[in-house]
């Protein structure tokens, strides 16, 4: 098993597939055992492991968003929630969206709006913080102000109807 966890945590130390490799491992023993896994054939136990992917996918979804409750930032505070009414609590943060930067397995990026992050117009805002990333179970997020994302619509739709 440890040889296990090290590949896992590895390919993907901050998924997780590390973060909760213990739970995920017990739950697939747990499973085995009821099903008499170890007493089946090469063939049954084949069929079983195909079966079982989708009650470990079900697992990992669970084990995910209990991470993310566990995880989530006060409102208003950096990273988390905001609205027109819910302001960020610093004056140096502004309420935008987080967007991944890679499409995850779905094929889609997922995207958080209505978050605190550093207001990259902000004089007081430091290189360094500009710089950062927000990074969720191994998946980086680049973040845009409300703000930024209606100047860049609105240009966009200025530069589309110059052309027409």
């Amino acid at each position: 098993m440890a040889k296990a966890v090290a590949k896992v945590c590895t390919d993907a130390e901050k998924s997780i597939d590390c973060i909760d490799y213990e739970k995920i491992a017990e739950a697939t023993e747990t499973a085995r055992k009821a099903a008499g896994y170890y007493a089946l054939d090469a063939t049954a136990r084949a069929a079983w492991d195909t079966t079982h992917k989708e009650t470990i996918k079900a697992t990992k979804a669970t084990l995910t968003a209990a991470w993310k409750k566990a995880n989530t930032a006060t409102a208003g505070a950096l990273k988390g929630a905001c609205s027109a009414t819910a302001k960020c609590t610093d004056n140096n943060h502004c309420c935008g969206t987080f967007t991944a930067t890679a499409a995850g397995a779905d094929g889609k990026k997922a995207e958080y709006t209505g978050r605190c992050w550093y207001d990259p117009m902000d004089t007081d805002v430091t290189d360094a913080q500009k710089s950062l990333k927000f990074e969720e179970l191994g998946v980086t997020f680049s973040h845009v102000c409300g703000a930024q994302k209606l100047v860049a619509t609105a240009a966009a739709l200025f530069a589309a109807a110059s052309l027409m």
